[in-house]
């Protein structure tokens, strides 16, 4: 249900001046807040919406923020027949959508074809006071220099996803040049090392899981053997502790039997079998945690970019925070472990990264 809620649902303490839009993983208005190039809100003069519009624009962080509606505009920017007072008075909608597109993106690159940097963005909306005129035979220069003036009143899309999808169809058509990052891929220099962090661990609230350690997956990545020492040693420190600890098995012999080490075994009833990335879902996991009144988990195991960010963002999600040894993960290659070590750390949403310590396994104490 938070997983479900975290996408679909806005926390709000008072509906009119309380809402908490970045609660949700789903919120345009708390996405704004974070895009700085140019903008191009695009409304459609015959659909709906205005207040929740102008609040996103309150809140939008670019400075090139240009705004105008297609007049006459219905859901896809196709025309609004019902609302013509003669025939095909708005049979050009589409067509100034992208004459007034081209204008725009014209006047701040050399060419259209350039379109490297730029949003575009769809909207429904009704407001004739920003409207571009939509009567057949207009001329272009004319809705440019309309539009122009109107480029200080703006809004961001709530809807017009079929509209979107037409704008992007009809740019790649376009003759320019590729862009998207394979083409700087090469280029592309990584991140810094993240900072690991010391972690001191309530053992009476904490639990360790362990991951999808089993000969047939780990016995195939190359870093996977070393980290079974440091999991091991996390693991007696637990059983020292009397702590909770919960495993997963995966493959064709998803036994205990068929785990990489025998000394990484797992006692009766703590394990399950459970594929996928995510091991909240389809298992008793939160449950299990929820009657050990578990606050904290350590997650440990193979692969670092499925199973151990899955589940720490699963965790996270569900309210737990996670602490995630570098040491005791992972995967197929090197670069998989280093974009979940940066997912985990700064790369993954808020939620992740402000509830994630990302650490070594010889950083991590245990309280008395």
């Amino acid at each position: 249900m938070r997983s479900f809620l975290s996408a679909q649902a806005v926390r709000a303490g008072n509906a009119a001046d309380d809402i908490d839009y970045c609660s949700t993983n789903n919120s345009t208005v708390c996405a704004v807040q974070s895009i700085s190039v140019p903008v191009l809100f695009a409304a459609m003069g015959a659909h709906y919406f205005i207040r929740d519009n102008e609040r996103q624009h309150d809140l939008a962080h670019s400075k090139d923020k240009d705004f105008v509606v297609i007049e006459g505009a219905n859901h896809g920017f196709t025309p609004c027949e019902a609302c013509a007072t003669s025939p095909g008075q708005y049979s050009n909608t589409v067509k100034n959508l992208f004459d007034y597109i081209a204008a725009w993106m014209n006047a701040r690159f050399e060419t259209l074809t350039i379109v490297d940097h730029v949003v575009l963005i769809l909207e429904e909306q009704q407001n004739p006071r920003y409207a571009v005129k939509s009567q057949a035979g207009s001329h272009p220069s004319d809705r440019t220099n309309m539009g122009r003036k109107l480029m200080k009143h703006f809004t961001w899309p709530s809807c017009g996803v079929a509209a979107f999808a037409a704008l992007i169809t009809a740019l790649a058509a376009l003759p320019s040049r590729a862009n998207d990052i394979t083409t700087e891929w090469a280029a592309v220099k990584p991140p810094p090392v993240p900072d690991l962090k010391p972690a001191t661990i309530e053992p009476k609230t904490t639990a360790l899981l362990i991951l999808d350690l089993m000969k047939t997956n780990c016995g195939a990545r190359p870093r996977c053997g070393a980290t079974v020492a440091n999991i091991k040693k996390l693991l007696e420190s637990a059983r020292a502790r009397d702590m909770m600890v919960f495993y997963t098995l995966v493959g064709g012999t998803p036994t205990p039997e068929g785990m990489i080490d025998p000394s990484l075994a797992p006692r009766t009833g703590e394990w399950v079998v459970r594929g996928g990335a995510d091991k909240f879902i389809g298992s008793d996991l939160e449950q299990r945690l929820k009657d050990k009144g578990i606050k904290t988990v350590i997650v440990t195991g193979t692969s670092a970019q499925g199973a151990v960010v899955g589940t720490s963002n699963g965790a996270v999600q569900r309210g737990y925070k996670a602490v995630v040894p570098v040491d005791g993960m992972s995967a197929e290659d090197a670069y998989n472990e280093q974009y979940a070590a940066w997912h985990l750390y700064k790369g993954g949403p808020a939620v992740l990264t402000e509830n994630v310590t990302l650490t070594r396994s010889d950083l991590i104490k245990f309280a008395n």
